[in-house]
């Protein structure tokens, strides 16, 4: 089976038994960060991305952030929290910024010693390191961890209700229209997946996919396609990918951001045609 979904009660027990400790271990957070503009917005991203990076930290994990040239003092703050900043590195094989840096982060936090489990995460996405009692990126690491799949692929159970509406649409709607294309060569037992929500927990023998990959299908896809399409790839492969339900609620401050800024819409917009695209070029192969 590529894909399945999993109950919310299902690893409660041993969860709960100690896991934390072991996850500290054996799983390095790889992010990606670029805060260079003085605007409110990047105000508002760089101070939730700091908040990411500092519950990280605080829960005893390592992080490997590649940085395209953030502001020195931001930079200084991120440091003194004990992340590993590494500068980006444009000579890297790939056919754009995003995913170039992407799989340099994903490369440098699986050389890091013991690494076992790497969680993918963009850099704002806080309240997935602590959502009240809950940690959603250790409930979706769990499966992994315990070697029942290679990659787990967090979906938010309340259907977006703290994102805006339109965006809520959006982002169902992109995920169906995946599973949808999926359908052709997997069949209808495809299962729903939660890609637009973005993090990724990759086993360390899996990660070579991502790695591996070059930006290049028939035509140019390295921006978003660069955490895409390795996963689309798994699956084709018929390696076992789940999908984890967590509890996950966006930030406020980003909702209202993104609410007043129609851009992000025109964004999203692209961004499904894109990755409909990669898919497609994909499965032609």
């Amino acid at each position: 089976m590529v894909g399945i979904a999993l109950p919310d009660e299902l690893f409660r027990h041993d969860y709960n038994s100690g896991f934390s400790k072991k996850l500290n271990k054996d799983l390095v957070v790889a992010t990606t960060t670029d805060y260079q503009a003085a605007d409110e917005a990047t105000k508002v991203r760089s101070a939730l991305a700091l908040s990411m990076l500092s519950k990280a930290i605080a829960q005893g994990y390592r992080v490997v952030a590649v940085d395209g040239g953030s502001e020195d003092g931001w930079l200084h703050e991120v440091r003194a929290l004990g992340v590993d900043v590494i500068p980006e590195d444009s000579n890297r094989q790939g056919k754009h910024p995003m995913g170039k840096s992407r799989r340099q982060a994903l490369e440098e936090a699986g050389n890091c010693q013991g690494a076992k489990i790497i969680a993918w995460i963009e850099p704002e996405k806080a309240g997935f390191l602590m959502n009240g009692k809950r940690n959603p990126m250790e409930y979706a690491a769990f499966p992994v961890h315990s070697l029942e799949c290679e990659v787990a692929i967090p979906r938010r159970l309340d259907n977006l209700a703290s994102y805006p509406l339109q965006q809520a649409l959006l982002e169902i709607g992109a995920n169906l229209t995946y599973q949808e294309v999926l359908r052709d060569r997997l069949g209808e037992d495809a299962p729903y997946f939660d890609m637009q929500f973005g993090p990724r927990i990759i086993s360390r023998d899996s990660l070579d996919t991502f790695l591996s990959y070059t930006g290049e299908l028939r035509t140019p896809h390295d921006k978003w396609e660069s955490i895409f399409v390795p996963v689309w790839d798994l699956m084709l492969q018929g390696r076992k990918i789940f999908s984890v339900p967590v509890h996950y609620a966006h930030p406020p401050e980003q909702t209202q951001l993104e609410q007043a800024d129609h851009n992000y819409a025109t964004k999203r917009v692209d961004q499904l045609a894109a990755l409909k695209d990669a898919l497609e070029e994909l499965l032609e192969l």
